[in-house]
């Protein structure tokens, strides 16, 4: 009995060993790091310094060098069939989370929000803390439903911090006018502190925006810091009532 061998038009078995020899080089690269420049500012507060006086000085920087993954550049291009791939080989990648984590921010940068959704799915923490995570990268390209899926569906914090300590705020203040003041309107609605203070010399919103040249958007969040501040006098006042009317229970002996 012979046996023949098949011949195949599209060449089977160099396509799988073609298919076997890159996932085996992407399996020994899905875990590491290259340093990629992005246009622009990607952190808020690498816009400021301080100036001879020490006082608040803007200068935003041209570009912004960050350590990516292949799965973070895969979503700041929108590339979901490329994460689907990385995803599948990275079940045993220990920095398979942060990679998560961190690529949700840029699919958000990068207004690739289908992306950013199917990192979700893959189980992306969209309010990581002391990392720009999906809230600060839905807030920086101004898409409110996210934000407000972030917060109120997922509990994500309304002033979580990156590494620098910047909140969600100090990411809708690189908007333009007057989606800015929109943007931290919607935030300050879901429970964002107007008074939070910044650094050793405690710099306000207000004081950002002020160094920024937006004076409009200063005297509105100075508006915001006094109603904060009057609400929080108010609150005061009425604690020692309560306080007194709780005490007055049953105790032991």
């Amino acid at each position: 009995m012979s046996h023949s061998r098949q011949s195949s038009s599209f060449g089977a078995e160099s396509l799988v060993d073609l298919a076997q020899s890159v996932l085996k080089h992407l399996s020994a690269s899905v875990s590491k790091t290259e340093a990629t420049t992005f246009d622009g500012t990607v952190y808020p507060l690498d816009a400021f310094s301080l100036d001879h006086r020490h006082d608040l000085f803007y200068f935003p920087p041209g570009e912004t060098q960050l350590e990516v993954s292949l799965l973070s550049w895969a979503a700041y291009n929108g590339l979901n069939e490329v994460i689907y791939a990385l995803i599948g080989i990275s079940k045993q990648n220990e920095q398979l989370q942060d990679q998560l984590d961190d690529a949700l921010f840029l699919a958000h940068f990068a207004n690739h929000i289908e992306t950013a959704d199917l990192l979700m799915d893959f189980g992306a923490n969209p309010g990581r803390k002391f990392r720009s995570n999906g809230l600060h990268g839905a807030v920086r390209r101004r898409q409110i439903p996210q934000i407000k899926l972030y917060i109120r569906d997922f509990g994500v914090p309304a002033d979580v911090e990156d590494r620098d300590f910047a909140t969600p705020v100090m990411y809708a203040m690189q908007l333009e006018h007057p989606y800015d003041l929109e943007t931290i309107s919607h935030l300050f609605s879901l429970g964002a502190d107007p008074q939070v203070e910044f650094g050793d010399e405690g710099w306000n919103y207000a004081q950002y925006a002020l160094a920024m040249g937006k004076k409009d958007l200063a005297e509105w969040l100075e508006v915001k810091w006094a109603e904060a501040e009057a609400k929080a006098k108010l609150t005061a006042r009425s604690t020692p009532t309560s306080s007194r009317e709780s005490s007055c229970t049953i105790g032991r002996d």
